[in-house]
């Protein structure tokens, strides 16, 4: 009976996007998509991601926030833990930290919600230390630059 067998897939990295109100700048982030056809706990998913979050790991370093998405088929579960947690220091930088161990939770609406928001406070980080305008590097950094 297929039920009862262990079915696991992984599909390749989707890198998505969004853009807030009033900001400028793509909100760049990554999901992987991971999936099985038997329902699982919490514990169950932790164990059930490990691989694939090790696995992510490898690819480090990265340049945006990585989620990792677990789906079941059965009762249509859903769950997320990040493999790339966007975080903020104390003096404002950005910083993107690499998970050990998957910490799974529920994947719905309000998930989403503080997933798409960790991902925007993030970016409004970012955007200032990589974007200068002018039309080239200010004279301190040419003579920095040059040999």
């Amino acid at each position: 009976m297929v039920s009862q067998r262990r079915c696991f897939f992984r599909l390749p990295f989707v890198d998505g996007g969004f853009r807030t109100p009033k900001k400028d700048g793509l909100r760049e982030f990554a999901i992987q998509v991971t999936a099985t056809l038997a329902a699982v706990t919490k514990d169950q998913d932790d164990k059930a991601v490990r691989p694939a979050l090790q696995q992510l790991k490898r690819h480090a370093p990265f340049l945006r926030p990585v989620c990792l998405f677990f789906f079941t088929m059965e009762k249509d579960a859903a769950w997320y833990t990040w493999a790339a947690a966007p975080e903020i220091s104390a003096n404002g930088q950005a910083l993107l930290r690499l998970q050990d161990k998957p910490d799974c939770r529920r994947l719905d609406q309000s998930a989403l919600d503080e997933i798409v928001e960790r991902v925007d406070l993030w970016h409004d980080a970012v955007f200032p230390s990589l974007t200068m305008n002018g039309n080239g590097a200010e004279q301190a950094d040419r003579k920095r630059t040059s040999r």
